[in-house]
Order: structure tokens, then sequence, then C-alpha cells
């Protein structure tokens, strides 16, 4: 995990953990990707996303190019943080 956000930096650091509800996991994953390797006007990204089994907290992440993960959504859950800890 990066210091500064505390999100992933790439697939292999993400914690099986919850983040909010401190639920051990592990995390439920799901991934896809879009776009044309071959073409420059539309590169191909990969989508990641876990979400949480027992707080339902969903944060998605796209790679374009760079190794590092961009969060791109993050959907937070009803529940108060650290419901689960």
């Amino acid at each position: 995990m990066t210091a500064d956000s505390g999100y992933p930096s790439d697939l292999s650091d993400h914690s099986s953990a919850c983040g909010w509800c401190g639920d051990a996991g592990p995390c439920m994953r799901a991934g896809g990707r879009q776009g044309n390797p071959l073409a420059k006007d539309n590169p191909l990204r990969w989508f990641v996303a876990y979400r949480c089994s027992y707080c339902q907290d969903t944060r998605v992440y796209e790679q374009a190019g760079a190794p590092d993960l961009k969060p791109i959504v993050h959907f937070k859950p009803m529940a108060p943080k650290g419901v689960r800890a």
C-alpha cells in the first residue's frame, strides 16, 4: 500500500482484510479490461474491483500503461467504520 493514500499500488499489494470494517476477509475481487492494445487512441485499460463481503465497502481501480493502480471510485458502506475490528 502506498503510505499517503491507503490504496494498493498494485495487485500484489492488496490486503485481503477490509480497511473499513476490519473483517479479515478475503474480499471479493472482480476484474476486466477495455480497449485495444494495438491502437494508440484506445489503449488497453485494466480494471479491478474489491468488495468486502461483510460491510459491502467497494473500491474500483484502473491500470492504464503504468504498473500502479489508480483509484477511480469508492462506494462507502452504510456501516460505521471499524465495526468488525
